[in-house]
C-alpha cells in the first residue's frame, strides 16, 4: 500500500522528486532520477502488460 502526501504524491514519488532536485543541483545536465521501492514499478509495469495481451 502506498502512503500518499498532502498533495496526493506517494512517498516514493516524493522521493524521488525531491532527489532529482538535489542531484540537479550538483550537474550541469539533467539527470532524471527513478525510485522503484520494492520493484513496484517493475511489477506494476508486468501487471499492465498482462492486461494488455487479453
Amino acid at each position: 500500500m502506498n502512503k500518499l502526501t498532502v498533495t496526493g504524491q506517494t512517498v516514493e514519488e516524493a522521493l524521488q522528486t525531491l532527489t532529482q532536485a538535489a542531484a540537479n543541483q550538483y550537474f550541469r545536465h539533467f539527470i532524471k532520477v527513478t525510485l522503484d521501492s520494492g520493484n513496484y514499478r517493475k511489477k506494476r509495469k508486468e501487471t499492465l502488460t498482462q492486461l494488455a495481451a487479453k
